[in-house]
């Protein structure tokens, strides 16, 4: 029996291990009323191309932050404000108020997007640009590093993924403890 219980605990994380398929969501444009399943369909092929703004450019270059863009996104969404505006909203900040901390739809799945996560800080100084880059930039950048470079980004990269992986375990169980406490009540 002990066996088989090994067994199948391996073959648990061998499944899990497998899962590393993208988290996709129903999310709706800021916009319009078009939902893409990813961020990067959103902000890459919906917002940068139908709306013609890039939305995390303006956000990085006012130095938002998470809760600004949050703030951002509710206001956006309360003020049905139209994409054409939005820059002009950022640089007057007239989203700054804590009311748009509420969210003003329900499980937004935009209130989601890790804003901070992307965007990267550039060779240390406060210049943050949104990590958007075309698989041809990516050969070049790759083709001009290190082996020995290479190896301890993906080490680095492959320890932020296991973080990652355990927060949103301990989110999933949190939420559905939450969950299980209100049915109770």
């Amino acid at each position: 029996m002990d066996d088989h219980q090994s067994s199948s605990s391996s073959d648990d994380d061998n499944e899990y291990i497998e899962q590393e398929e993208p988290l996709e969501f129903n999310i709706k444009c800021l916009f319009c009323n078009h939902y893409a399943t990813n961020y990067q369909q959103m902000f890459n092929e919906h917002i940068h191309d139908d709306h013609q703004i890039n939305l995390l450019d303006i956000c990085r270059r006012q130095q938002m932050e998470t809760f600004d863009f949050i703030k951002l996104v509710n206001y956006v969404r309360k003020q049905q404000t139209p994409a054409s505006n939005v820059e002009s909203i950022v640089v007057d900040r007239l989203f700054d108020h804590d009311e748009y901390l509420k969210p003003t739809m329900e499980d937004d799945h935009f209130l989601m997007f890790d804003y901070e996560g992307e965007i990267v800080d550039d060779d240390g100084d406060d210049n943050n640009r949104p990590m958007n880059i075309n698989d041809e930039q990516l050969k070049n950048v790759c083709h001009d590093l290190s082996k020995e470079k290479l190896i301890e980004m993906i080490i680095e990269l492959n320890g932020k993924l296991k973080e990652t992986r355990n927060d949103m375990a301990k989110f999933e169980i949190y939420s559905s403890m939450n969950h299980n406490n209100r049915m109770m009540v």
